[in-house]
């Protein structure tokens, strides 16, 4: 049987889990909007590839919405 203290503790590590997923989805929605921004500005996906460290096709993923 779980002791309260280790329920307690693994509720607050789940919530705190859940709170940092929400803010990871923030940012990787805000820098996927900066990376259709700069291949409208010109920019290649094989140049947004290398400052990014993300793979072309993922680039590309991004640039159709994926």
């Amino acid at each position: 049987m779980i002791s309260e203290k280790h329920a307690v503790l693994i509720a607050e590590f789940a919530e705190k889990a859940a709170e940092l997923n929400a803010e990871l989805a923030d940012v990787a929605k805000s820098r996927n909007k900066l990376i259709r921004h700069m291949l409208r500005l010109g920019a290649t996906p094989s140049e947004l590839s290398h400052v990014t460290g993300m793979s072309r096709m993922r680039i590309y993923q991004i640039k159709d919405g994926k």
